[in-house]
């Protein structure tokens, strides 16, 4: 237990001390109930009989998108499971798992396909635009544009820059490059957010082992 005194002599020491266990004690719970969210996904998108499968790219594969308690309906059949979620406060309707699973199906599918489309020579304006065409035929809409006004559907980072990347004409993938692809969009109303990083092409400047280490990370 973590105890926090402050000066007997000094009302706003005690105060101050008063106020931090209290912020303390909150970050706790936070820390527990986000836990407990977690790990609650992480069963909802398992594969029965084994654990979740990813690629490479550390994204699910199509045959473990879907979750095995969609349609429960009698005992036996993880009903109990899907009241835990609403224990949880994670999804008040089975429409709105359907929803969310199909928005996060729409960017993963997205995101996929763009990592497999850039190559050295490319723009990364000609790379966003195959994403967008792409979303667009889920109907969905750029989170970033529809939010703030993004000037791209996707943000797509090269080498030194950090994140959130503006797709331009002027700038040419090379080979060897360290790419970053955030897709992020809105779906009926639902909303879904992946991204991936990944070398153009051959190692050249030996990039692949910070992409590992970031993996080992998470």
């Amino acid at each position: 237990m973590l105890r926090i005194k402050g000066s007997d002599k000094n009302p706003l020491s005690r105060k101050a001390a008063k106020t931090l266990a209290e912020s303390v004690k909150q970050q706790s719970v936070k820390k527990e109930n986000y836990e407990k969210k977690r790990n609650t996904i992480a069963t909802l998108f398992s594969r029965e009989g084994g654990e979740n499968r990813t690629d490479r790219f550390g994204i699910l594969s199509e045959n473990n998108r879907k979750s095995k308690y969609v349609g429960a309906r009698n005992e036996g059949d993880e009903v109990s499971q899907t009241r835990e979620y609403d224990r949880n406060n994670l999804f008040e309707k089975e429409s709105e798992l359907l929803g969310m699973q199909k928005a996060s199906k729409a960017v993963a599918y997205t995101l996929r396909e763009m990592i497999k489309y850039a190559q050295a020579g490319m723009t990364t304006k000609e790379l966003d635009e195959y994403g967008a065409k792409i979303l667009s035929d889920f109907g969905a809409n750029s989170a970033p544009h529809l939010t703030y006004g993004f000037p791209s559907w996707n943000c797509i980072s090269v080498d030194n820059e950090f994140c959130h990347g503006i797709p331009s004409e002027k700038r040419i993938l090379k080979e060897g490059d360290l790419i970053n692809i955030d897709v992020s969009a809105e779906l009926d109303g639902f909303w879904a957010d992946n991204g991936a990083s990944f070398v153009i092409g051959k190692d050249i400047n030996q990039h692949q082992k910070l992409v590992d280490a970031s993996k080992e990370i998470l």
